[in-house]
């Protein structure tokens, strides 16, 4: 995927539709809001005027100095932009752009609009995609930089079941999973009875060998009431941050919460492991790859499903034979390596190959993506958050992939719409 600066240094225009160098937008301490919206969308049409007001009195300020505002628009037409970019007081992405425009929301993950994504207008690492959010409920905190893992995490105790309190610098120096979960929630109450097995079979190995790392998890309810809580918490061996707790929302924020069940891992030094930690588990039910790395390849199957819905994603589809499976993975491994980024968040092609053909799972894919009657082995990027498959159409070696994978990131191929 192409940087944002790629997309965006030579195709901004103000409000006289005259060119932005973008150097006078970049640049160390400045942040840039993208704000993707369209005046069909009635939504964005009651935001829009509430977000002037909110910009015109942060210019005002000394702390929007630094600041400027784009406009990404989804219009359908020259004529709606230009009559909806009227009551904007900021920058605008040329409407013509209309790859850029698309690429752009790729990589931010835009899924729906009214979006404001603010961002480090220097190296165009995300701040928050919340802006909308944040706008209405802590105007006065922009730039929103959210908190750091530990000073949340560590500025209250937890509880056991039966009423324990737990200090929480007994945690620090372990493996830590926040589960956030709920007992209205039945993909929830399913996951939940894997979670406990895991977590006891890890707690019995520990006890066998004294150098395996310590791992602790935290359960963040989203119940709605006290009853629920504790009637839920009554079956889980581990810890939970008091119901009511502060802390839960921050932690939400934070590991980007947006369904539940959501287990988020974070190492002995409180840094991110992933935040996929539900695929991460059910994946391992024998917690063989504890404390669960992201690994730059892996096999496609339910618990890791959820990753393919969220981004782009390289699929190898073969018969599931072993031998299929092997030949799958020596070929994409040094693809995979090349493009691996230990923080998945920050990578925007996923490798996955896929296991046994009669899979559910595997089946649902190849029709949704109308794949369906492809004979195996064969490769396609599937993206459904665009709702896009590019097919690879030669050879299945490592070096024809490798371009296949290179002209992908330059949006030099053609997808096909789903």
């Amino acid at each position: 995927m192409t940087s944002v600066e790629n997309l965006l240094a030579d195709n901004i225009v103000n409000k006289a539709g005259e060119k932005v160098d973008w150097m006078t937008i970049t640049g160390k301490g400045k942040i840039l809001g993208l704000y993707y919206s369209a005046h069909w969308c009635p939504p964005c049409r009651g935001f829009t005027p509430k977000l002037a007001e909110w910009y015109k009195g942060m210019k005002a300020k000394d702390a929007g100095k630094n600041f400027e505002m784009i406009f990404v628009s989804s219009d359908s037409d020259q004529a709606a932009f230009d009559e909806y970019y009227k009551e904007m007081p900021w920058l605008a992405l040329k409407f013509d752009k209309r790859q850029e425009k698309a690429d752009l929301s790729k990589k931010h993950g835009v899924r729906g609009i009214p979006t404001l994504v603010i961002l480090n207008a220097e190296t165009g690492a995300v701040i928050t995609s919340k802006g909308r959010a944040k706008v209405t409920s802590e105007p006065d905190n922009f730039p929103w930089y959210p908190e750091n893992f530990t000073d949340i995490f560590y500025s209250g105790d937890f509880v056991k079941n039966d009423g324990t309190v737990v200090k929480a610098s007994e945690l620090k120096g372990k493996v830590k999973g926040v589960y956030f979960s709920a007992h209205w929630c039945p993909p929830c109450r399913g996951f939940t009875p894997s979670l406990i097995k895991s977590y006891n079979s890890l707690k019995e190995t520990k006890e066998d060998n004294k150098q395996k790392k310590e791992f602790e998890i935290v359960f963040a309810s989203s119940d709605r009431d006290e009853k629920s809580f504790k009637e839920y918490f009554k079956d889980m061996p581990w810890l939970a941050l008091p119901f009511g707790d502060s802390r839960k929302e921050k932690l939400s924020d934070f590991c980007n919460v947006e369904g539940i069940p959501m287990l988020a891992l974070f190492d002995e030094e409180d840094n991110k492991i992933t935040f996929n930690g539900r695929a991460a588990v059910g994946g391992d039910p024998e917690c063989k790859d504890f404390p669960w790395l992201p690994k730059p390849l892996n096999e496609l199957t339910d618990d890791s499903a959820g990753s393919v819905n969220e981004k782009a994603c390289f699929v190898y589809f073969n018969d599931g034979e072993e031998k299929s499976m092997e030949q799958a993975r020596v070929t994409i491994k040094p693809i995979a390596d090349k493009e691996f980024n230990k923080d998945q968040d920050q990578q925007d092609l996923l490798f996955f190959y896929t296991g046994n053909d009669d899979d559910d799972l595997i089946d649902s894919l190849k029709t949704f993506t109308k794949l369906n009657k492809k004979e195996n082995p064969f490769v396609a990027i599937v993206n459904i958050p665009s709702q896009e498959v590019t097919e690879y159409t030669g050879e299945l070696t490592t070096e024809g992939l490798t371009t296949f994978v290179n002209d992908f990131k330059a949006g030099k191929l053609e997808p096909r719409s789903l």
